[in-house]
C-alpha cells in the first residue's frame, strides 16, 4: 500500500453527497418499535389464548368421560 491507497478505498466504499445519511430519524424509529412492539406482543397473547383454550377444553373433556365411566 502506497501512499493514500486506504483513504481512497475509504473514499468508494462511504456514501458522499445527496445519497449519504442525514442522520437517525427518531420519530420514525420510534414508531417502527412501538408498531413490532405491539404486533409481535398481539400476536404472543393470542397464541398463548388459544392455548389455554386449547388446554380447557382438554381438561373438560377429561372431566366429562370421568363421569361417563361412572
Amino acid at each position: 500500500m502506497s501512499n493514500g491507497q486506504v483513504i481512497r478505498a475509504a473514499q468508494m466504499f462511504v456514501k458522499q453527497g445527496a445519497g449519504a445519511s442525514k442522520g437517525v430519524n427518531l420519530k420514525a424509529e420510534m414508531a417502527m418499535g412501538l408498531t413490532l412492539g405491539i404486533g409481535v406482543g398481539l400476536t404472543w397473547k393470542v397464541y398463548h389464548w388459544n392455548e389455554k383454550r386449547k388446554q380447557a377444553e382438554y381438561y373438560s373433556t377429561l372431566a366429562r368421560l370421568e363421569k361417563q365411566k361412572e
